[in-house]
């Protein structure tokens, strides 16, 4: 799994959008797991933790 996380500024863009600092990618390496519980997880991050679990499962919503 791999999961893009950044610190978002007070600062905006010349858009509107605010700017983002300190990117960085992380990638675990799950090897051997029978069960997984995910505690304290909450939007998006957990949406998509679903949604890859569903893919290796071969199920989808």
């Amino acid at each position: 799994m791999t999961i893009h996380g950044w610190i978002g500024t007070d600062d905006v863009d010349q858009e509107g959008y605010r700017i983002l600092d300190k990117h960085a990618v992380v990638t675990f390496a799950f090897e051997d797991i029978l069960d997984l519980q995910l505690d304290g997880f909450k939007g998006p991050l957990r949406q998509l933790v679903r949604r890859q679990q569903a893919a290796q499962n071969g199920t989808s919503r």
